[in-house]
């Protein structure tokens, strides 16, 4: 045992008892959103390997007792692990404050991160942002839009297939899901892409969307309109600017013209 082992073992003791005053929320139904003002502690200790081997349930004087986990496939089993063990091991926290997660790798970051008040700052901040976010519009992309997101991500990555879920999240974030508009943005979008694979410039594979071989040349074919569109509307706007340039030219001849009469020099 090194020199240092009694310092570790102390620190690891002191956060561990810290932490069980918040112990994880005994609910098995793990889809059930948590309270806003929950706050719950998991503590893990590590192998050799750095593998969470086991979870501590409460603290005595000769060590903690938990449950040891030899694999992910099987119950973990009701043990008590020595203050040598836990000594030599390492330890680390995941604490869910509301329905942020936070993880500490060492006893002095999660009693540093308690100290500061780092979740309850990080969670606050996040709600205001969220905040922020929810009043602003969720701007809906149109079909071309939509196929240029396709073939820009296809081509940073191949295999690109999102659902409707995960193309919401590309397009706005993640915060785009707790927006008060989320619902029905997310039902125009699957309308859209329902309607983009229907006309075959997307494929589904279960709930996944993909371009195909048609999906270049629509997109080609709606850029090339919307160009013309865009020059269309240019020429009306040279059209409407020369337009109103003669007339002011015209009324300035006019005004002139009329000044002049109103003004005529007397004969000599």
């Amino acid at each position: 045992m090194s020199i240092f082992s009694p310092v570790k073992l102390f620190a690891k003791r002191q956060a561990i008892r810290i932490a069980l005053k918040r112990p994880p929320a005994t609910n098995d139904d793990i889809f059930q959103e948590l309270p806003h003002d929950s706050d719950q502690v998991f503590i893990y200790l590590h192998d050799q390997e750095g593998k969470k081997r086991f979870i501590v349930q409460s603290l005595e004087k000769d060590g903690v007792i938990g449950l040891w986990f030899n694999d992910h496939q099987h119950p973990g089993e009701r043990r008590t692990v020595g203050n040598a063990e836990v000594a030599n091991m390492e330890i680390s926290f995941l604490q869910i404050y509301g329905n942020a997660r936070f993880n500490y790798t060492t006893a002095s970051s999660f009693i540093l991160g308690l100290w500061t008040l780092y979740p309850v700052r990080e969670v606050r901040r996040d709600r205001i942002e969220q905040r922020h976010f929810n009043r602003t519009e969720l701007v809906r992309a149109d079909r071309m839009r939509l196929l240029e997101h396709f073939l820009k991500k296809t081509i940073e990555k191949p295999d690109y297939s999102p659902s409707v879920v995960s193309l919401m999240a590309d397009l706005y974030t993640l915060r785009s899901m707790d927006h008060p508009r989320y619902n029905e943005t997310e039902q125009y979008y699957e309308l859209l892409l329902n309607s983009l694979v229907q006309s075959g410039e997307l494929q589904m594979k279960t709930v996944s969307y993909s371009i195909t071989d048609r999906t270049i040349p629509t997109l080609e074919n709606l850029q090339g309109q919307k160009e013309r569109h865009d020059d269309n509307i240019r020429q009306q706007r040279r059209i409407g600017w020369l337009t109103a340039s003669l007339i002011g030219v015209a009324a300035i001849q006019a005004v002139i013209t009329i000044w002049t009469e109103l003004h005529v020099d007397p004969l000599p």
